[in-house]
């Protein structure tokens, strides 16, 4: 099954061939889960530390919500399944009437696009609905032309000044089954694409939808796993590494409560179930997939051993915070794990503050609600996220990343270049092109060997294969050495007194002239030899020059008459030379031109009068002057 929503485009991503970089890596999570938004409009920040609250969302009651930020950890826009409010906590255009409804426990997930840093999607999951007549507190009334379906919506937070816009919303995804409230993400193992997952109650399967900047591209029904799902609030969980899920089960025996499969982040295939009693309650990994902590009661179970469903069990560890209900556990940007307990009119932001660790020790943030609610109590769950980004190993994959190593070499060996920083689980390929040579392409390989052909400078480009909008990476700085020229720069006459500039042979590797200097160019004064001595990769040669020295004089005034005296314009030197003279009537009009001028002019008959004249020669500056001619 295979759906296109974006139209297919390249992003040609160009970059400056690096030779050497260093990479500073930053164990920390993602940002993207910055900023939580929650039932009764409660915010969590967590760009502090510990988060600050505030009261100042936009949403009324809700079991569910998802919110995101941008890299940086700024809040962009937040959801509680029906509605988008924007970072200022107003609705956006178009923000309403999503397909999902603000009761379900897992009604919607935002995804970043690769591609455009301002654009999003929200993947919305539809649950049970009620006739609008029946008037049933917490459900969801039946107002959309479509149920029990995944919808996807594109926002650009770019567009109204900032404010955002839904560019298109409630495009069906997956409709060909029945779906309750179900929807979890995963990032894909090419770091780049997004698995969303959900649970089809008409075929008892697990479905997984790749989700690229082009749509949906695939979707993937996993093999029976023999579980037994209830069709109502049972929300799927991804651990951060990707590889394992979790969802609570209808009670079976003798197991009940629990079940925890593996995933195949690059297939997209759910796995190997295990089955353990437990609370049939949300679940949320630690980051290193020992430990299970559950919502509702509140415990945790040792993972150590998924072949031991009873070895699971035993591991139980009680965690109290007190009074309260807890309805979701979910990791935190800082490293903790959480859980939102519900009071009647209070929340409470209960933490592990080492989930890894053997010891469990807790934190708690209280929030006393002040503003008028629509329920005195409400199953709150914390915001539904991409879990890769509690990952502090996960590096989301950001276009123009690989980079290009390149040493030049010379035209007699095979030249080496290294790709890094490639993603994983995906094709890829290089293409090597040379001028008047077919392009030569070598598939897959972080490190190529290519014979070119001849000397200069090549291109070499990295093409990522992603599913949708490959990222090519192009250094334009390839080179490949020839042997140095002996006769490179050529002797050259300059005037006297003037300063004159050698360049050797360009784009070698040293220079070492006879004045010490090793740069590509020195100035040199007339009447002296420079030598230069160059290398590359190829070897070395040594070149000279000589500077002759050319002084010269202009008449003002000729008499062409024949009586062999100042009868032509006579360039007077020690020196035989010629240069290009240019000579312009009163009017300013050309009347002669000469590039290799040997004192023959005037060649005719002329006008006595005042004339213009231009002479150029050589490195010499040019002349600009009058001249009179008598009769």
């Amino acid at each position: 099954m295979k759906n296109y929503y974006v139209s297919y485009m390249h992003v040609l991503l160009y970059l400056t061939c690096i030779f050497c970089i260093m990479i500073q890596q930053v164990h920390a999570q993602s940002k993207r889960a910055g900023v939580w938004y929650v039932s009764n409009g409660i915010g969590y920040d967590f760009n502090c530390s510990p988060p600050c609250t505030n009261q100042s969302g936009a949403m009324s009651t809700a079991n569910s919500s998802a919110t995101i930020c941008d890299k940086n950890g700024v809040l962009q826009f937040y959801t509680d399944n029906e509605t988008i409010w924007n970072r200022n906590h107003q609705i956006i255009a178009n923000g309403t009437d999503l397909y999902s409804c603000r009761w379900a426990q897992q009604g919607s997930v935002i995804v970043p696009l690769t591609s455009n840093s301002f654009q999003y999607y929200l993947v919305t999951c539809d649950i049970i609905r009620y006739p609008v007549s029946s008037n049933v507190p917490f459900t969801c009334q039946d107002i959309n032309p479509a149920r029990n379906i995944l919808s996807l919506s594109l926002i650009d937070m770019s567009s109204k000044n900032g404010s955002g816009n839904v560019l298109w919303e409630n495009k069906v995804i997956y409709g060909s089954g029945y779906v309750i409230g179900t929807i979890a993400a995963i990032k894909h193992a090419n770091t780049k694409d997004t698995w969303l997952m959900t649970y089809d109650f008409n075929i008892n399967r697990f479905v997984s939808l790749l989700l690229t900047d082009c749509g949906i591209q695939d979707t993937i029904v996993s093999p029976d796993l023999n579980v037994l799902v209830g069709e109502w609030n049972n929300p799927i969980t991804f651990s951060p590494k990707g590889n394992l899920f979790h969802i609570r089960t209808a009670y079976m025996l003798p197991e009940s409560g629990s079940m925890i499969a593996y995933f195949d982040n690059n297939t997209g295939l759910a796995s190997d179930p295990v089955f353990f009693r437990g609370e049939n309650t949300q679940a949320c990994f630690s980051v290193d997939n020992h430990y299970l902590y559950k919502s509702g009661n509140m415990a945790r179970y040792d993972l150590s051993d998924l072949t031991d469903t009873a070895v699971i069990y035993a591991s139980r560890e009680n965690l109290d915070f007190g009074y309260g209900a807890n309805f979701g556990a979910q990791n935190g940007p800082d490293g903790k794990v959480y859980f939102i307990g519900n009071r009647p009119y209070r929340f409470d932001l209960n933490g592990i503050d080492q989930p890894e660790a053997a010891t469990s020790t807790y934190s708690k943030i209280i929030v006393d609600i002040t503003k008028p609610m629509e329920y005195g109590q409400v199953n709150a769950a914390p915001p539904n996220f991409v879990q890769s980004w509690f990952d502090p190993d996960f590096k989301e994959y950001e276009y123009g990343s690989p980079v290009i190593h390149y040493t030049r070499t010379c035209i007699t060996g095979p030249a080496t270049l290294t790709a890094t920083d490639i993603p994983p689980a995906t094709p890829y390929h290089w293409e090597i092109e040379e001028a008047d040579v077919p392009l030569a392409i070598y598939y897959n390989a972080d490190t190529i060997t290519h014979m070119f052909k001849k000397a200069g400078t090549h291109t070499a480009r990295l093409v990522i294969d992603f599913i949708c909008i490959p990222d090519i990476i192009t250094c334009n700085d390839i080179v490949v050495d020839a042997l140095p020229q002996k006769d490179y720069m050529k002797n050259v006459d300059v005037c006297t007194g003037n300063e004159y500039v050698l360049n050797a042979e360009p784009g070698q590797i040293h220079y070492l002239w006879n004045t010490g200097n090793t740069g590509q160019q020195q100035t040199g004064i007339a009447g002296n030899t420079y030598s230069v001595k160059v290398s590359n990769t190829c070897g070395q040669a040594e070149d000279s020059v000589y500077l002759k020295k050319i002084s010269y004089k202009l008449p003002n005034l000729i008499t062409p008459n024949n009586d062999g005296y100042n009868d032509t314009f006579e360039i007077e030197s020690d020196e035989v030379f010629t240069g290009n003279l240019e000579i312009y009537n009163s009017w300013g009009a050309t009347i002669y031109q000469n590039n290799n001028y040997k004192n023959t002019w005037p060649e005719g008959i002329i006008d006595a009068g005042i004339y213009y004249y231009r002479f150029t020669y050589s490195t010499c500056e040019p002349v600009n002057s009058w001249l009179q001619v008598i009769k």
